[in-house]
């Protein structure tokens, strides 16, 4: 029986049986029955694509993609400026960094002093570096050096400067994780050793190469010139000429490495520092004892 004859005799019997409900049902099949199929399909595949958005929107929500969002309202987010160190064709030197006009104010602190707070300073386009410490070196200053050094450098350089921080031992140690690590430098090379004094600092200030500057960590430049006078005790120490070396070291202090202001300990097992003991011991002393 064809669909329109089957929906015909379903009219039929419920108009026999002459009930309300019943009837209204009759009427909108009546009135579904003369609508088209192509139309019905239509309205069915409109309803399936409308989904399509949404479904969109919601992989979106939960799915990261390294391109940036699409931006309606662009604001600010996109607007014609020159970044630090791009070029400019517009002025003579090409370089869109300008200096400060001449009179400009610093905010904040009056860095006058350019040896100090950058250890170098610009004379007819040349580099003149700091060639000595330009704060006074005195016994707090070196040990104020020394726990900085012990904070934020002996991590990679050591606490005696040759680059065998724990960072590097560890990095070494996974060399299959770690296909590009660097060794860091050893302050006792001779590129180190020869470098002037404002270059050190400038290294602690703002990095160099691989290693990142620590001037936002180290606010005061008289505590990075603290840094720079115990990394040329610690070359010293190392490199000492003969007749710098004392006669009798025996009643020299050693004073612990201070990390803010509280002595670093090493604690050793008591037995592992009796057996360390006993192979250094001679054996004829160990005999006579």
């Amino acid at each position: 029986m064809p669909a329109n004859d089957a929906i015909k005799k379903q009219v039929d019997d419920a108009v026999a049986a002459n009930s309300p409900a019943t009837l209204m049902a009759v009427r909108g099949l009546a009135r579904f029955n003369n609508v088209p199929t192509w139309l019905v399909y239509m309205v069915v595949i409109t309803i399936v694509a409308s989904w399509i958005p949404l479904a969109w929107a919601v992989r979106e929500k939960f799915t990261r993609s390294p391109l940036p969002r699409v931006h309606l309202l662009q604001g600010m987010d996109n607007q014609a400026k020159f970044k630090a160190q791009s070029q400019n064709v517009f002025f003579e030197n090409d370089m869109a960094t300008r200096p400060p006009v001449p009179g400009t104010v610093k905010r904040g602190n009056l860095d006058d002093d350019r040896m100090l707070v950058s250890g170098f300073e610009m004379r007819d386009g040349e580099v003149i570096w700091a060639d000595s410490i330009p704060v006074e070196v005195t016994p707090e200053l070196m040990a104020k050096g020394k726990e900085l050094w012990a904070r934020y450098c002996y991590l990679c350089h050591g606490y005696d400067g040759y680059g065998n921080g724990p960072i590097h031992v560890r990095a070494a140690a996974n060399t299959n994780k770690n296909p590009l690590w660097v060794q860091p430098s050893s302050i006792h090379d001779a590129v180190r050793m020869s470098r002037e004094d404002g270059h050190l600092y400038n290294t602690i200030n703002i990095g160099i190469r691989n290693m990142a500057g620590y001037g936002h960590a180290i606010p005061d430049p008289v505590d990075r010139w603290a840094i720079v006078a115990y990394m040329r005790a610690l070359q010293t120490s190392q490199n000492a000429p003969a007749e710098l070396w004392p006669e009798d070291t025996s009643d020299i202090p050693v004073q612990p490495t201070l990390v803010s202001g509280r002595a670093m300990v090493i604690v050793v097992d008591a037995e592992e520092a009796d057996t360390e003991a006993e192979a250094d011991t001679p054996a004829d002393e160990a005999q006579q004892d």
